[in-house]
């Protein structure tokens, strides 16, 4: 029989002050880009104003989290069965919640859709408990090394984790679980060029 594996990733878990300093440098990013996208641009600009700086930022980003992730935990996440992971979407079924809508012909009526975190047609709220433990296997599935010497060391190391860890852990699991191509690589600078692409791409849709 052909042996399939199924995807897994591994997660970095920076330590506290590596954690702190990356969420600096993101909201630097994010600022520096909000601004390069509503700031002025003459017609002759091949890029948005503040393109350089924009650059400079993601790179700095960047090379401080290839740098903390070398002091970083780590651990390998893992996609579950389908069965199984389907057996959890059905423990975990979205929140409905009531919605008011107009029909064409002007008549207002009440109807009930998933709740707005669990458009992925399950409880975000609920799952994270059952499918973080879940989607640590105990031997890791990329080198065939103990990861857990046992499922009650795994709940303990997961029961002292921070919550932005362990939502680091749960967001990998859910993408693993939910999207065909996994967990992409997240670099500050490949979104900066997306982000002068769309703001030159805006700009010439409005020549």
């Amino acid at each position: 029989m052909p042996e399939v594996k199924r995807p897994s990733t591994t997660v970095p878990l920076y330590q506290g002050e590596d954690y702190r300093r990356i969420e600096e440098l993101r909201a630097d990013l994010m600022e520096a880009a909000s601004s390069a996208v509503v700031g002025p641009r003459l017609l002759s600009d091949t890029e948005p104003q503040g393109a350089d700086e924009l650059r400079a930022l993601a790179e700095a980003h960047d090379a401080f989290v290839r740098e903390a992730e070398e002091r970083a935990a780590k651990v390998v996440v893992e996609a579950l069965p389908r069965r199984r992971w389907r057996a959890l979407e059905d423990a975990h079924p979205p929140r409905m919640v009531s919605k008011k809508v107009t029909d064409p012909d002007g008549t207002e009526r009440t109807v009930e859709v998933p709740h707005e975190d669990d458009d992925k047609g399950f409880n975000f709220k609920t799952m994270a408990d059952d499918l973080v433990p879940a989607s640590l296997p105990l031997i890791n599935p990329e080198t065939g090394e103990v990861q857990f010497a046992s499922e009650q060391e795994r709940d303990t190391f997961l029961d002292n984790l921070s919550d932005p860890h362990f939502s680091a852990i749960y967001d990998a699991a859910i993408r693993l679980n939910t999207e065909a191509g996994g967990v992409p690589k997240a670099a500050a600078s490949s979104l900066v060029d997306r982000i002068i692409a769309a703001t030159l791409t805006s700009r010439e849709d409005s020549d």
